[in-house]
């Protein structure tokens, strides 16, 4: 069973076709595709920019954003030639680009419509950006799913909370929320306090969601790094509580996959460290953590020390899948960076580069540092400086703002009031003097 969190095979269809349904040498072919093929999505680069592994070269793109009614996303036509091998342009390309406009008569309409209906004028093609020194430290978190078998609270019934070797349960809300092949999953039973972190499921400007427990089988080392322990390790440890836990674990594991008709050949605990994103946590560090879906970037500290999550020890904080993190050097460099990724000046210069779908832009994921140039911290540097004192004060601020199931930013903005517009205004300082810099 393949565990595979992002695929997208647009392109890859696109150059297939070319290659299999043209001449040998020749041949022109003019593909309707998602507009973030043309519009900078990182997935589809190499195609874009020429260096996918074919013989081709770009013709045109036309940008259909504006075109109504026509697909239920946002599209557009990427036409290129296949070419003999001394045709193939440089690279980087950039595609010459138009877009269309207008309102059609109908779905379907001929081409005498469309030529009485829509306009034509210049497009604005993905241009390379200047990335920022932090997107090489830049990692997606841990995949803590099933999260039945990670997201945990304790016993409600437990008459007694024992903070060393708490009686857990799956996270009933976890439970609830499962996919439906895991839906209805649970386990029980006592689990060493010193498997236990914080965790949260959601981000929101300025703000850690509500801190949830993870019993997870890492246990830290002395230079602020996990390693990863299969069920035998732990057990040969003399931590009888998570083995079983694990034990159970793989039972229902099992079961599933042979429900499902799927196939791992590694253990549970392999799949929760797929990709080794469970592995490369590091639950003690300063961090700058970053919502990966939304319209609006969401940044936020974690609160540095965490020591307790629903009244139990816990060992750290871990980033879920959902997020992304940079690890910092110190919590100045993680607020710096905080106020930076919720500025506006940020989230405009993502938004060419963003996937679109029927309720508009959507997706962040690492698009903040590579597209963004964000310096690194200098403490000497009054701006960088006060922007780190300000997102302190955010953090402080944001915390009187209920929590809601839409995730609305705006919340943030209006309760933030002065400081945020000056976090706005340094940014748009600090970024503009970047983006100087790299050209």
């Amino acid at each position: 069973m393949a565990h595979v969190s992002h695929i997208d095979t647009a392109t890859v269809f696109a150059m297939f076709c070319a290659q299999h349904f043209l001449p040998n040498e020749d041949g022109r072919v003019a593909f309707v595709l998602p507009r973030s093929v043309m519009a900078g999505a990182t997935q589809h680069k190499n195609f874009r920019e020429g260096r996918a592994a074919f013989l081709y070269a770009p013709v045109a793109a036309l940008d259909l954003d504006a075109v109504e009614p026509l697909f239920r996303i946002p599209a557009s036509v990427m036409i290129f030639d296949k070419v003999e091998r001394e045709g193939k342009p440089e690279v980087p390309w950039q595609w010459p680009t138009r877009a269309l406009a207008g309102q059609l008569p109908r779905k379907n309409a001929d081409r005498s419509e469309a030529d009485a209906a829509l306009t034509e004028s210049e497009g604005e093609a993905a241009t390379p950006t200047s990335p920022s020194p932090y997107v090489a430290q830049t990692q997606q978190g841990a995949d803590m799913r099933p999260r039945a078998f990670c997201i945990v609270e304790a016993d409600p019934s437990a008459k007694v909370l024992d903070r060393q070797q708490p009686y857990l349960r799956s996270d009933s809300q976890a439970v609830a929320d499962a996919d439906p092949a895991w839906r209805g999953v649970s386990i029980d039973g006592r689990v060493e306090a010193r498997f236990l972190y914080a965790t949260s499921l959601r981000v929101d400007p300025f703000r850690i969601g509500p801190l949830r427990l993870a019993a997870l089988p890492i246990e830290g080392n002395d230079k602020g790094e996990v390693e990863v322990l299969q069920q035998e390790e732990i057990l040969a440890r003399g931590h009888a509580g998570m083995a079983r836990w694990l034990a159970h674990a793989e039972e229902e594991f099992r079961a599933v996959l042979e429900k499902t008709e799927r196939e791992w050949k590694g253990t549970v605990v392999d799949y929760l460290n797929t990709q080794s994103k469970l592995g490369r946590q590091k639950p003690l560090a300063h961090r700058v953590v970053w919502g990966k879906g939304g319209t609006h970037i969401r940044a936020a500290v974690p609160p540095s020390g965490i020591a307790e999550a629903q009244g139990l020890p816990v060992h750290g904080y871990i980033i879920d899948l959902s997020c992304y993190g940079v690890v910092c050097a110190s919590q100045d460099e993680a607020h710096y960076l905080c106020a930076v990724l919720n500025s506006t000046t940020a989230g405009d210069a993502i938004a060419y580069h963003q996937t679109r779908g029927e309720q508009g832009r959507r997706d962040i994921h690492r698009r903040p540092v590579q597209h963004v140039p964000i310096p690194v911290f200098d403490h000497g540097n009054r701006k960088h400086s006060r922007l780190a004192e300000l997102s302190l004060e955010a953090h402080s601020t944001a915390l009187s703002v209920p929590f809601d199931s839409r995730y609305r930013a705006e919340r943030y903005r209006e309760a933030l009031g002065e400081p945020l517009r000056e976090i706005d205004r340094l940014a748009n300082e600090v970024l503009q003097a970047a983006y100087r810099d790299a050209t």
